[in-house]
């Protein structure tokens, strides 16, 4: 359907590309919550639950680079990119925790790639700092920050045992994060035409 007379800022081209945006990121969100759910159940494998999480990710990055469009920069409340840098920023991390437990799990089959493991723990609790800090900035409300606690203490929790074995059995090299390969998502959302 076409839009006639001028559009508003809410109905620009970026406005609406930004929303459609947030609204693949937050349906690929509840495909990431059932992933989650159905790996606890042991019947889904953690570099799934990574990619799922990847996606999302780059879903919100895409909304958050929509939101600073001039025509929207200017009419969209600081809340909503506050909001959205956090999420992306939360899936982001989730991402690399669980390629973690994926690369953990190769690593039990294979004897090697624990420096790897250590290496995306740390990147995920990097990501997830940065989120709890523009949740703080951007005060945002304490529901949504308790996820992403919960989050930071599964990975400090995980990331501490794994330097512990890594130090006292498997004695790998932990590469730098810039050498770690980037999660590629897979998508399960996706945005249909209206019809007509």
């Amino acid at each position: 359907p076409r839009i006639v007379g001028p559009a508003s800022s809410d109905l620009s081209e970026a406005a609406v590309d930004m929303v459609l945006q947030l609204m693949l990121a937050q349906a690929q969100a509840c495909f990431y919550e059932k992933a989650v759910r159905d790996r606890k159940s042991g019947s889904l494998k953690a570099s799934v639950v990574a990619k799922l999480a990847a996606q999302a990710a780059t879903f919100y990055a895409a909304a958050i680079a929509r939101s600073s469009a001039p025509l929207v920069s200017g009419t969209l409340d600081r809340s909503w990119s506050a909001h959205m840098e956090f999420q992306g920023r939360c899936f982001a991390g989730a991402a690399e925790y669980w390629q973690s437990v994926a690369v953990k799990e190769a690593a039990l089959r294979n004897g090697s790639g624990y420096g790897e493991e250590i290496a995306r723990l740390a990147k995920a609790e990097r990501l997830l700092g940065e989120a709890q800090q523009l949740a703080a900035r951007g005060k945002l409300p304490e529901n949504v920050k308790a996820t992403a606690d919960a989050l930071v203490r599964t990975i400090s929790r995980a990331k501490a045992a794994a330097e512990a074995d890594n130090r006292t059995i498997y004695l790998e090299t932990v590469p730098p994060e810039a050498g770690l390969a980037d999660v590629g998502g897979v998508s399960m959302a996706k945005a249909l035409p209206p019809p007509s």
